[in-house]
């Protein structure tokens, strides 16, 4: 019997067969049946699981390409282009299969469709969840203080990956260095391309007190900078930021064509 076949029958044997089967010839790709057990674990619990079935170029992509520019030049003695992305690039089929009592097995009912959009906002959740997870606790314990900050025009102010070293190094002369930080991108319907950033520092007693001048980074941006407390649920507050982003941005170097990927988040690494 088939390692898959015998997935559907009773996952534990499964494994147990994947892992001794390694003789010769006969060895088998022991991560993948790994992945198919665990999938197949979790269908058994849930009732229905999804097969790969494609991915397709969207003919709508280059359609839903726009152009920002990047007057960050001055700055930098270089003049790249933005591209926004407003369109998925890559639509995925995924067959659903659900467990019929009658049969007693698993049988294909529906076709799912994902893209890639889909994909990385599924991946900006998690690591949200991964800091709210974390620092949710502490800040209802009175812990930590959370800070939410927006930073607008990003296709007119230095790269962000460089924002968040003076961040950093800003915070750390306050005296409270920076504990963990998530931040995601956005861009709106109006093509209006920003960041919005939540980092964790130890507790400060600023009851009554308005945040140090030494955390309004206007002048090092060089465009408009918010900054607030994050207030009760730090999840509720951040969620809505990183799941309604449906636009990616991508610079082009115009000397040399070449594309490169702006990436829509980051998380630091939380322990």
């Amino acid at each position: 019997m088939q390692i898959k076949e015998l997935c559907l029958k009773s996952p534990i044997k499964a494994f147990k067969k994947a892992k001794t089967i390694k003789n010769g010839r006969k060895e088998v790709d022991i991560t993948k049946a790994a992945k198919f057990v665990q999938k197949m674990a979790k269908a058994s619990q849930k009732g229905y699981y999804y097969e790969y079935g494609g991915t397709l170029r969207n003919p709508d992509y280059e359609q839903g390409l726009k152009s920002l520019s990047f007057e960050s030049c001055l700055l930098h003695n270089k003049c790249d282009r933005i591209i926004v992305e407003t369109n998925p690039k890559w639509n995925t089929n995924l067959l659903k299969f659900q467990y019929d009592i009658e049969v007693q097995d698993y049988v294909p009912t529906e076709v799912y469709q994902t893209n890639n959009f889909k994909s990385a906002n599924n991946r900006k959740i998690k690591a949200l969840d991964r800091f709210c997870n974390k620092y949710q606790p502490l800040y209802e314990s009175k812990k930590v203080t959370l800070f939410f900050l927006t930073f607008t025009n990003a296709n007119k102010c230095r790269p962000f990956k460089e924002m968040m070293n003076i961040i950093s190094n800003y915070y750390k002369r306050t005296g409270y260095p920076i504990l963990d930080y998530v931040w995601t991108s956005e861009i709106s319907e109006g093509l209006h391309f920003h960041y919005h950033l939540c980092v964790a520092t130890n507790r400060m007693n600023l009851k009554g007190k308005k945040i140090p001048k030494l955390l309004m980074f206007n002048k090092l941006w060089g465009q408009r900078t918010e900054i607030d407390f994050v207030k009760k649920n730090v999840k509720f507050y951040l969620s809505k930021y990183f799941a309604k982003n449906n636009s990616r941005a991508k610079m082009i170097n115009t000397d040399n064509n070449k594309l490169t990927n702006v990436r829509s988040y980051g998380i630091s690494k939380i322990k």
